[in-house]
């Protein structure tokens, strides 16, 4: 089992966490974006900050990213000196990766969660590593068949917006 992700999919995250960090880092963006968010009826208002030190974050960020895309694009029509990388173009590729590594995240992140606790010793802890082996094998059987509708929501939403 690879332990690393690939080189394209290392920058979609590297490019997601640099837009996220670079919006909440600036009180004047962070504002627009704000209320541009609030004037979109979006259902979040902000970005999430991504910190080194706390990795579950990252799956939170990239999710939060591709949640707001189409607040971002706009956002990117009106200041000036945004990020001018392929998130902010209409980059079919590159958001169908975002979306991936969002639902990838979610999946590491829910077990991660599983794993803490006052309650968890080794049996549980391996037992739960286990499901998600298999939980693993079956996703590549079911993606080798053509199967993808239900393990990968985001990506599989974007395919039938932009099909």
């Amino acid at each position: 089992m690879k332990k690393t992700l690939d080189a394209d999919l290392q920058t979609v995250i590297h490019d997601a966490v640099k837009i996220a960090n670079k919006i909440r880092r600036r009180a004047l963006k962070s504002r627009i974006f704000s209320e541009l968010c609030e004037s979109m009826d979006s259902k979040y208002t902000c970005l999430l900050y991504h910190s080194k030190v706390r990795w579950l974050s990252r799956g939170k960020v990239l999710a939060r990213l591709y949640q707001l895309k189409e607040e971002l694009m706009v956002l990117n029509l009106f200041c000036k000196k945004t990020m001018r990388s392929a998130v902010m173009r209409s980059d079919d590729d590159w958001r169908a990766k975002l979306a991936y590594l969002a639902d990838i995240f979610r999946y590491l992140n829910g077990v991660n969660t599983q794993l803490q606790g006052p309650s968890e010793n080794v049996i549980t802890c391996t037992d739960k590593l286990t499901v998600f082996k298999d939980k693993i094998t079956f996703w590549i059987t079911n993606l080798n068949a053509g199967r993808t509708e239900k393990m990968f929501p985001l990506f599989i939403i974007l395919c039938v917006c932009v099909c």
